[in-house]
């Protein structure tokens, strides 16, 4: 979904895991997901309840993990090529 933060528009996302009993680690892939169209694509991501710092990385995977049973994390996203 895209949302409108000041006059920055970026990617909001939320994974959530359903399972009854196991803690798992999910992949963010924006190049798969349209978000990023490159490998060398700066992107930031920022967790929408603050529990992580801002990260500036390039477009590659990134895993976020434990995510414990019921739980959830919520994080915004854009990249740019620069």
């Amino acid at each position: 979904m895209l949302v409108q933060k000041g006059t920055d528009t970026k990617m909001a996302v939320i994974i959530v895991n359903w399972d009854d009993s196991n803690t798992i680690a999910v992949p963010y892939d924006p190049i798969k997901l349209g978000v990023g169209f490159n490998i060398g694509d700066n992107c930031v991501y920022e967790d929408v309840y603050g529990e992580f710092e801002t990260m500036h990385v390039d477009a590659s995977a990134q895993y976020f993990t434990y995510i414990v049973p019921h739980f959830h994390t919520a994080f915004y996203v854009k990249c740019l090529p620069w």
